[in-house]
């Protein structure tokens, strides 16, 4: 068994989940399926199970740096969005071949990608993630910069709509990348992503994972509740046909960094909801490691956490 499907198991145990097929890995052929049929109450879940390490380069890198009573600085973006795109789709292609097979789809009630972070920016990475499952920025008032950020779903281009095979995620990230034990719940923290776009959306809010008493992503309930933005299908139809009124055909990233005013997505979430709102970008996300003290921060917040 390889290591992904080791851990994995081990944690899918940890959390409670049953491993049928006698325990065992599905078999799979020349055409990579799923790992794992679980099951959680009287529910049954086909599981793909990825795992993400620290770069070897970047992390002697780190190491060195600390070593040398340095601080080492990790930006959120070096593990570039196509990366983690490219595992995600990878993932959803082994499950709709899992899928395929008329026998194994009748057995299912629900299929999910358990995507393991195991490195020093683990935290960057699952922000990172999650932020291209929904298309998620922040957004800050700019006549209210006092306020803290607020999640904005649909800014851009949800992944999430090319996942259909997915009907969630379950993001673990080790809070220690050099001690791997996923038997241990004490080692991991975990977050489930709800795909609000699966066609077994309103099945899933009430399934067993409601039982693991975890933080669950729910961006329908969030908007519905005021706790975060959303552009719409409405408001995409008229973003687009601004593009077309001025010649362009898609939105010019560079210029909306410069000049938020411009911005198609500035004007019509600010008048939506009354409040000059300008995203905050990822790449002003940065992860400050000392020896003892491991930081996340941002232009206006530092939180820390034991490393």
């Amino acid at each position: 068994m390889e290591k992904s499907s080791k851990l994995g198991k081990d944690i899918l145990e940890t959390l409670g989940f049953e491993i049928l097929n006698n325990g065992e890995e599905l078999a799979t052929g020349e055409t990579k399926t799923a790992d794992f049929l679980v099951k959680l109450e009287n529910e049954n879940f086909l599981v793909e199970v990825k795992l993400k390490e620290a770069d070897d380069d970047e992390n002697k890198s780190r190491e060195e740096k600390l070593s040398n009573g340095e601080v080492y600085i990790s930006n959120g973006y070096n593990h570039t969005n196509s990366m983690l795109t490219t595992i995600m789709r990878s993932a959803n292609r082994q499950i709709r071949s899992s899928l395929e097979n008329i026998s194994m789809k009748e057995k299912v009630n629900f299929s999910f990608l358990l995507f393991i972070n195991s490195s020093y920016d683990a935290t960057l990475r699952r922000e990172q993630i999650i932020n291209e499952l929904y298309g998620k920025v922040n957004l800050i008032d700019f006549n209210n910069k006092n306020k803290a950020a607020r999640p904005c779903y649909e800014y851009n281009h949800p992944l999430f709509k090319r996942l259909e095979s997915n009907d969630f995620l379950l993001i673990v990230n080790f809070l220690n990348y050099t001690d791997l034990n996923g038997g241990n719940r004490e080692a991991f923290d975990a977050i489930i992503c709800l795909n609000q776009y699966s066609d077994k959306y309103e099945l899933i809010k009430s399934s067993a994972i409601q039982s693991l008493n975890m933080k669950i992503i729910d961006p329908i309930e969030e908007v519905k509740n005021g706790a975060a933005y959303q552009l719409d299908k409405d408001d995409w139809e008229e973003i687009n046909h601004i593009l077309e009124k001025n010649g362009q055909d898609k939105i010019d990233e560079n210029m909306e960094r410069r000049i938020h005013s411009l911005s198609p997505r500035v004007q019509i979430l600010s008048r939506k909801y009354q409040k000059y709102l300008i995203p905050f970008p990822m790449e002003n996300r940065v992860q400050i490691t000392a020896r003892s003290t491991q930081y996340t921060s941002n232009q206006n917040s530092t939180t820390s956490e034991d490393s």
